[in-house]
């Protein structure tokens, strides 16, 4: 199966690398050639003496949070911590090009520069939010830099989104593009008709997810990879790392298909890449684990999107089939093997107050194990607004159908004036150590934050 899918791998390469080259030569030939240079029609325009000039503009934010960790038999020993962050996004858009920039410079809730997995370049680099440049032609445009790149129509939960990394090291906590990291990649948006639209993306290199090896956010699976490590080491056992994926060998291509039929908004999209979470195969010998290889497995992946709002419910959906090199369904890191995927909810609003209710399930199905083959979570949160949006309320919950684990969060914004919020939250976790959400059982914690946005 192996074989095949290696062969599948060369073949998808070369189409979708010719598919791109192709398309950029057509509609080259079409901005470029049948235009006279500057025109304003296919090239670059240029700038008259009565038109304004392009002007860099630029916002961000200030926030501060005080997070306090609980210990609930010793309350007044709280483990408290303090986390300062600041953004700056710089825009400037010429006739048909623009460029964008967003540096973000923030404490990390777990950071400590002495970790192994961590150093000053390693942070250095997290600054970068995003840094992209944009060029507008006729009937398409071109995106190169990093970027991060959201593809699916679910709500802060997607299974056709893999373009970019995330970020582990706080993950349950953030939104979801905060959890993202930018990529470096190629991007060119294809309009197709009145409201259709190709995408086709080229990764030059792959980077693997953020995962913590040690603190409070260390997901499950990474413990157990790093227990692995351990116990392989204690045996004086063989270790095989993963080589250097940040290689143009390693390069990884999509393309994304959207547009509107009737009511309904639909997409499909294709990628060839990576897993960005590590795989490792584990020899035993009884039952002590004598050696461990780590790698990052090639994927295909096939996925399709859909919208809806009908009667006043906001519908969303997603699907994606995995084919992973793991086919035969025995990785030890389960997110790894042949899947299908999805997500799929609604939200609306309710005629009480500015009550709105989101509702949302997401899950995996692994198709060749025969004991619990599933892993489906369910999500909730209502919100709501009063004094004339001053005063927001939230209760958010997420709960792991199979195995039992939840998180709970209430969370209180107040507008103090028109760009600055306060805001109070409590998340509470429950669960086994081995689960999602069980992991970070010890982790409970009440923050308050202030921000500031100029």
């Amino acid at each position: 199966m192996r074989r095949s899918i290696k062969k599948t791998f060369i073949g998808t390469t070369a189409l979708i690398a010719a598919l791109l080259f192709v398309t950029a030569g057509v509609f080259a030939q079409d901005s470029f050639l049948d235009e006279e240079p500057g025109s304003g029609e296919g090239g670059f325009s240029e700038v008259g003496e009565s038109q304004a000039q392009p002007a860099l503009e630029w916002s961000g934010f200030l926030e501060t949070t005080l997070r306090s960790y609980m210990d609930y038999e010793n309350p007044f020993r709280n483990d408290n911590s303090a986390y300062p962050r600041v953004g700056l996004d710089l825009h400037y858009e010429g006739d048909n090009s623009e460029v964008k920039a967003g540096l973000r410079f923030h404490r990390n809730w777990d950071f400590d520069l002495t970790s192994t997995d961590m150093n000053i370049s390693w942070y250095l680099q997290r600054m970068i939010d995003e840094a992209y440049l944009r060029l507008y032609y006729d009937h398409f445009d071109i995106q190169a830099g990093y970027i991060k790149e959201v593809w699916g129509t679910g709500d802060q939960v997607h299974v056709v989104d893999v373009l970019n990394p995330i970020d582990y090291y706080d993950f349950v906590n953030n939104d979801y593009i905060e959890r993202k990291v930018a990529e470096f990649m190629f991007k060119a948006n294809i309009r197709l008709g009145m409201n259709g639209m190709a995408e086709l993306v080229y990764l030059p290199v792959f980077t693997p997810d953020l995962l913590p090896t040690g603190g409070r956010w260390a997901p499950a699976q990474t413990q157990q990879l790093t227990d692995l490590t351990t116990a392989v080491q204690s045996t004086t056992g063989d270790i095989s790392y993963p080589g250097d994926m940040d290689t143009l060998a390693n390069g990884q291509y999509a393309l994304r298909l959207s547009g509107t039929l009737g009511p309904v908004d639909l997409g499909g999209m294709y990628y060839f890449g990576y897993l960005h979470q590590p795989s490792f195969d584990v020899t035993y010998v009884g039952a002590t684990p004598t050696a461990l290889d780590i790698s990052y497995d090639r994927l295909h992946l096939f996925g399709l999107e859909a919208a809806a709002a009908p009667a006043g419910f906001n519908l969303r959906a997603e699907a994606a089939y995995y084919l992973t090199e793991d086919f035969e369904g025995d990785d030890e890191m389960r997110e790894n093997n042949h899947s299908i995927k999805y997500v799929a909810g609604f939200d609306r609003d309710l005629p009480i107050s500015n009550l709105n209710i989101n509702i949302q399930g997401n899950g995996s199905y692994y198709i060749n194990e025969e004991d619990d083959p599933t892993d489906n979570i369910v999500s909730a949160a209502l919100t709501d607004s009063w004094v004339n949006d001053r005063i927001k309320p939230e209760f958010s919950f997420a709960m792991g159908i199979e195995n039992q684990d939840f998180r709970l969060s209430p969370e209180l914004t107040f507008v103090l004036v028109d760009d600055a919020e306060l805001s109070l939250r409590y998340m509470l976790y429950h669960g086994d150590s081995d689960t999602l959400f069980g992991g970070y059982d010890d982790n409970d914690f009440a923050e308050i934050s202030f921000r500031y946005d100029f």
